[in-house]
Order: structure tokens, then sequence, then C-alpha cells
């Protein structure tokens, strides 16, 4: 196997010395467990392997398909911005997932004493793709969840309730998922607190049971075989 991991779309990573190289010039060499780079990598890996292919699948139609891959993205955004992830200790993943989402989309938190609207949400879309591979939820809350590819409406998600109905608008949808990332990351470069609960949680995903090499994703190629993504 090659000593490097294509960690982001630019940044390798050397697996013998832990040095982070980058296609551009100006950038590096760095530590891997420098700051710096962890930040930039982060940046890079969710712009290039996420929010970019996901673009070019709403281009072509692919709704569906687009809303469930930036979805689980939610919860994620709520880790770093925590500094944790959630475990039985703390709390749990769905609240992680509801307390970013309602934050992103404040149209699911309208009455905070009527949780349908989230719930339907979590439960339907995060749940149901993550899970199923369906937009459901429970069977005590039946409701419609619709993705649509014309944008009609000014919100990414509207919803009537007493029709038991989700609309999400999965271009608007997207754009307010990355748009948050690109709000996160100007956060990362300035503010050293979020910094550091950032690197809190990137050093438990990177660094497991204290071997680094134990928690890297990442991509290599071989002549004649197919990439591969170890964790």
């Amino acid at each position: 196997m090659s000593n490097f991991i294509q960690v982001s779309p630019r940044f390798k990573l050397d697996t013998d010395t832990f040095q982070v190289t980058s296609s551009r010039k100006e950038e590096g060499p760095f530590s891997f467990k420098d700051k710096t780079a962890a930040r930039l990598i982060y940046e890079d890996r969710m712009q290039g392997w996420f929010f970019e292919p996901v673009n070019e699948l709403l281009k072509n139609d692919h709704t569906v398909l687009a809303v469930s891959i930036v979805t689980p993205l939610i919860e994620s955004l709520e880790n770093y911005i925590k500094g944790q992830t959630p475990t039985r200790g703390n709390a749990s993943s769905s609240s992680f997932f509801k307390n970013r989402a309602k934050i992103i989309f404040p149209i699911l938190d309208q009455d905070p004493a009527d949780t349908w609207a989230i719930d339907v949400f979590y439960e339907g879309v995060r749940c149901g793709f993550a899970h199923e591979g369906f937009l459901k939820e429970r069977e005590t809350r039946k409701c419609n969840i619709i993705i649509a590819s014309q944008e009609q409406e000014q919100n990414p998600i509207i919803y009537d309730k007493s029709k038991g109905e989700m609309i999400i608008y999965a271009k608007k949808y997207v754009d307010k998922i990355q748009n948050e990332f690109r709000e996160y990351y100007k956060k990362l470069k300035n503010d050293e607190l979020e910094l550091n609960n950032f690197f809190n949680v990137w050093k438990k995903q990177w660094e497991m049971k204290g071997n680094p090499t134990q928690g890297i994703s990442g991509t290599v190629s071989y002549s004649g075989i197919q990439s591969y993504e170890g964790q």
C-alpha cells in the first residue's frame, strides 16, 4: 500500500512521517496534528468531497440523492461547534441533529411547544434516508415528505401540519446547509475558541484508540484497482 493517503482533494498525508502536503505550493507542509492543517483539510474535504459533487447531482436533477447526502452533515456541524460528539453520557445524536437543524431552518421551530415539524424532519428525512432508504416516520405521525426540484418558495422547507405534508426544495436546502459551513469556516479562521472546539472533535475522529492510522479516512489509488477508502 502507498504511504500516502489523499485526505482531501488537495491534501495528502504521509503515514510514515505524518506530514501533510498540499497541491498548492504556498500551503504547508504541515504536521498532521497542526490546527491549521486540520482546518484546511476539513474545509477542503467538505467542499470537494461533499458539496461540489452534490451540486453536480442537482444539475442532473438527482434531488433525492443530493438531499440524502447533505442531511447528516447537520449533525456533524453541531458536533464540531459544540466540541464534542453525542454519547450516552452527554446527549443523544437526535438532540444534536435537531438543535442544529432548528438553527439552520428556523421554520422547524416556529412553536417550541410543538415538535411535529422537527420530529418529522428528523425521523422522516434523517433516519428514513439513513436507515431504510425511505422518507418515513413513526406510524403515529404519518406525513407526506416531498423533495422538489422546482424552487417555488423562499424557504428551503415548508410544511402544513393539518395536511400532514412537508416539502423540501432541494437546491435551496443544499445551499442553506453549504452556507452554514462557509460561515463556520470563517469562524474557525478567526475565533480561537471555535477552533479549539473543532480540534477537540477532529482529534477524536482522526486519532482513535491512540493510534492515528486507525482513524484516518481518505483515498489511495493503484494501477488497475479502484480507489480505496480507509477507516
